[in-house]
This record gives structure tokens, sequence and C-alpha cells, in this order.
């Protein structure tokens, strides 16, 4: 066996034995935040979710969903997508892509649940009833 067949069979066995622990992200993971909507006048001024730890979030995304909570004092539950090619023009938290409004509560305490919220309730509704019987 030639020097080159020796090295591509290297090559070949050493791909097999490590592919499988090669783990190829595709998909961003998803996280849930929970705070409340602040505007900062600096900067020209941008809307930024804090949560109750402190920590900022500045929130892009679809307009139709920025646009409702876009509200000072706004109790918001909202799924995320960190996004490290995101640079904010405040530059006071880190930058999310929002996916969904999970959950919208007013400053009166009325919550506003999304369809999706309601939908996820439902089925936990329907596993607790099945599970009691």
């Amino acid at each position: 066996m030639s020097r080159m067949m020796k090295g591509l069979l290297g090559i070949v066995i050493g791909a097999a034995v490590f592919w499988p622990s090669m783990e190829i992200q595709t998909q961003e993971q998803v996280t849930v935040l929970k705070g409340t909507m602040q505007w900062l006048n600096i900067q020209g001024g941008c809307w930024v979710l804090e949560n109750d730890k402190g920590l900022r979030y500045e929130l892009v995304g679809k307009e139709s969903l920025l646009q409702p909570l876009r509200k000072e004092g706004l109790r918001v539950t909202v799924a995320v997508q960190e996004d490290p090619e995101l640079v904010g023009k405040c530059m006071v938290g880190r930058m999310v892509r929002v996916i969904r409004v999970i959950q919208v509560q007013k400053k009166e305490g009325n919550l506003v649940p999304s369809k999706l919220s309601s939908m996820v309730l439902n089925i936990l509704d329907r596993a607790t009833m099945a599970e009691r019987v």
C-alpha cells in the first residue's frame, strides 16, 4: 500500500471515529425572558427589556412584534434568540431577536396572553385532566 493510500485511509478512519462526536448547531437556542420595558434616553433613545436581576436586553425583530412592547413599565415575557452579529445603538445590554411575544402585563395587572401561551395552557390543562382520570 502506498504512502498516499495509507494517509487517505487514516483520514477516513479518523473522520469515521470522530464525526459522531462533532456537533453542528444549525439553529440558535431559544430563551424565554421576562422583565419590564424601559425607555433609555441615550444615543437618541432606545427601548430595553430589564429583567428582575437588572440585566438589560436590546430587542430587535419584526416591527409588528416590537411595537406593542414599547410602553414604559410594561411587564412582558418573550421568546428570543441571541445573535452575536448584532450591535445595538445604545450598547446597554445583550442584543436579542424577538421570536414570539408570550405574555404582556399591563400596568394595572391585567394579563394579556398571546395565542401561543393560551395554546400551551390548554395543552397543560388537558394533560393534567388526563392524569386525574
